[in-house]
Protein backbone atom coordinates (compact mmCIF):
# COMPACT_ATOMS: atom_id res chain seq x y z
CA UNK A 1 0.00 0.00 0.00
CA UNK A 2 1.11 3.47 -0.74
CA UNK A 3 1.73 6.10 1.84
CA UNK A 4 -0.70 8.91 1.90
CA UNK A 5 0.51 12.52 2.12
CA UNK A 6 -1.39 15.65 2.92
CA UNK A 7 -4.66 15.61 1.13
CA UNK A 8 -5.54 18.27 -1.40
CA UNK A 9 -8.12 19.86 0.93
CA UNK A 10 -5.62 20.26 3.78
CA UNK A 11 -3.05 21.68 1.35
CA UNK A 12 -5.54 24.26 0.05
CA UNK A 13 -6.51 25.28 3.59
CA UNK A 14 -2.85 25.74 4.54
CA UNK A 15 -2.18 27.81 1.41
CA UNK A 16 -5.22 30.01 2.13
CA UNK A 17 -4.07 30.57 5.74
CA UNK A 18 -0.57 31.56 4.57
CA UNK A 19 -2.08 33.94 1.99
CA UNK A 20 -4.32 35.60 4.57
CA UNK A 21 -1.38 35.96 6.99
CA UNK A 22 0.83 37.49 4.26
CA UNK A 23 -1.95 39.90 3.26
CA UNK A 24 -2.41 40.93 6.91
CA UNK A 25 1.31 41.61 7.34
CA UNK A 26 1.40 43.62 4.11
CA UNK A 27 -1.63 45.66 5.24
CA UNK A 28 0.00 46.48 8.59
CA UNK A 29 3.32 47.40 6.93
CA UNK A 30 1.69 49.72 4.36
CA UNK A 31 -0.48 51.27 7.09
CA UNK A 32 2.64 52.08 9.13
CA UNK A 33 4.31 53.68 6.11
CA UNK A 34 1.23 55.76 5.42
CA UNK A 35 0.98 56.98 9.04
CA UNK A 36 4.63 58.03 9.05
CA UNK A 37 4.19 59.95 5.80
CA UNK A 38 1.01 61.60 7.09
CA UNK A 39 2.68 62.68 10.36
CA UNK A 40 5.65 64.15 8.46
CA UNK A 41 3.29 66.03 6.15
CA UNK A 42 1.30 67.43 9.08
CA UNK A 43 4.48 68.66 10.78
CA UNK A 44 5.59 70.33 7.55
CA UNK A 45 2.25 72.10 7.12
CA UNK A 46 2.31 73.30 10.75
CA UNK A 47 5.84 74.66 10.30
CA UNK A 48 4.88 76.49 7.10
CA UNK A 49 1.81 77.99 8.80
CA UNK A 50 3.91 79.21 11.73
CA UNK A 51 6.47 80.74 9.38
CA UNK A 52 3.68 82.52 7.49
CA UNK A 53 2.31 83.95 10.75
CA UNK A 54 5.74 85.07 12.01
CA UNK A 55 7.32 88.25 10.76
CA UNK A 56 9.94 90.44 12.43
CA UNK A 57 11.17 93.82 11.25
CA UNK A 58 13.94 96.03 12.56
CA UNK A 59 12.37 99.48 12.77
CA UNK A 60 15.78 100.98 13.54
CA UNK A 61 19.26 100.18 14.82
CA UNK A 62 21.53 102.63 16.59
CA UNK A 63 24.70 103.14 18.59
CA UNK A 64 23.65 103.01 22.25
CA UNK A 65 25.41 104.64 25.21
CA UNK A 66 27.69 101.58 25.62
CA UNK A 67 28.83 101.82 21.97
CA UNK A 68 26.88 98.65 21.19
CA UNK A 69 24.09 98.02 18.70
CA UNK A 70 20.53 98.53 19.90
CA UNK A 71 17.63 97.28 17.79
CA UNK A 72 13.98 98.37 17.83
CA UNK A 73 12.39 95.10 16.77
CA UNK A 74 8.73 94.92 15.69
CA UNK A 75 6.59 91.80 15.35
CA UNK A 76 4.57 92.43 12.19
CA UNK A 77 3.14 88.89 12.17
CA UNK A 78 -0.02 87.48 13.69
CA UNK A 79 1.59 85.21 16.29
CA UNK A 80 3.93 85.83 19.22
CA UNK A 81 7.64 85.16 18.66
CA UNK A 82 9.79 83.72 21.47
CA UNK A 83 13.29 85.07 20.84
CA UNK A 84 14.74 83.00 23.68
CA UNK A 85 13.22 79.65 22.63
CA UNK A 86 15.39 76.58 22.97
CA UNK A 87 17.15 75.96 19.69
CA UNK A 88 17.16 79.60 18.57
CA UNK A 89 20.55 80.34 17.03
CA UNK A 90 22.28 83.71 16.73
CA UNK A 91 24.96 84.64 14.22
CA UNK A 92 27.26 87.64 13.80
CA UNK A 93 28.63 88.09 10.28
CA UNK A 94 27.84 84.47 9.45
CA UNK A 95 29.52 82.96 12.53
CA UNK A 96 27.61 81.41 15.44
CA UNK A 97 27.64 83.85 18.36
CA UNK A 98 26.21 84.47 21.79
CA UNK A 99 24.33 87.74 21.48
CA UNK A 100 22.78 89.05 24.67
CA UNK A 101 19.57 91.02 24.78
CA UNK A 102 17.38 88.50 22.96
CA UNK A 103 17.19 85.84 25.71
CA UNK A 104 13.86 85.46 27.42
CA UNK A 105 12.27 88.07 25.18
CA UNK A 106 8.92 87.43 23.56
CA UNK A 107 7.15 89.72 21.15
CA UNK A 108 3.37 89.79 20.83
CA UNK A 109 1.87 90.79 17.45
CA UNK A 110 2.44 94.49 16.66
CA UNK A 111 4.66 94.89 19.74
CA UNK A 112 7.97 96.80 19.51
CA UNK A 113 10.85 95.71 21.71
CA UNK A 114 14.16 97.52 22.17
CA UNK A 115 17.02 95.04 22.38
CA UNK A 116 20.39 96.19 23.66
CA UNK A 117 22.93 93.71 22.30
CA UNK A 118 26.52 93.05 23.32
CA UNK A 119 27.65 93.57 19.71
CA UNK A 120 29.89 96.61 19.33
CA UNK A 121 28.71 99.27 16.91
CA UNK A 122 30.70 98.99 13.66
CA UNK A 123 33.27 101.55 12.59
CA UNK A 124 32.79 103.41 9.32
CA UNK A 125 34.65 100.73 7.34
CA UNK A 126 32.66 97.82 8.82
CA UNK A 127 29.29 96.22 8.36
CA UNK A 128 27.81 93.94 10.99
CA UNK A 129 25.04 91.46 10.23
CA UNK A 130 23.07 89.99 13.13
CA UNK A 131 20.99 86.95 12.19
CA UNK A 132 18.62 84.85 14.24
CA UNK A 133 17.14 81.49 13.31
CA UNK A 134 14.33 79.91 15.32
CA UNK A 135 13.57 76.18 15.61
CA UNK A 136 10.30 76.80 13.74
CA UNK A 137 12.25 77.70 10.63
CA UNK A 138 12.00 81.50 10.88
CA UNK A 139 15.21 83.25 9.82
CA UNK A 140 15.89 87.01 9.77
CA UNK A 141 18.99 89.17 9.39
CA UNK A 142 19.63 92.73 10.52
CA UNK A 143 22.42 94.69 8.80
CA UNK A 144 24.18 97.57 10.50
CA UNK A 145 26.26 99.61 8.01
CA UNK A 146 27.31 103.08 9.26
CA UNK A 147 28.21 104.19 5.71
CA UNK A 148 24.51 104.09 4.76
CA UNK A 149 23.31 105.35 8.14
CA UNK A 150 21.52 108.62 8.45
CA UNK A 151 22.03 111.41 10.97
CA UNK A 152 22.47 110.34 14.60
CA UNK A 153 24.61 107.32 13.61
CA UNK A 154 21.84 104.81 13.10
CA UNK A 155 21.93 101.77 10.83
Amino acid sequence: MGKKGITAVVAIVLLLMMTVAAAGLAYMWVGGLQKGAQDTGTQGVNQIQQQAQTSLKADSMWNNSLSNISIALRNTGTTAVDLGAAGTAYYLNGQAATITGFSGQSLAPNQVLTINTNVSFPSVAQTKIIRLATPGGYDISFTCDPTTAGPGVTC
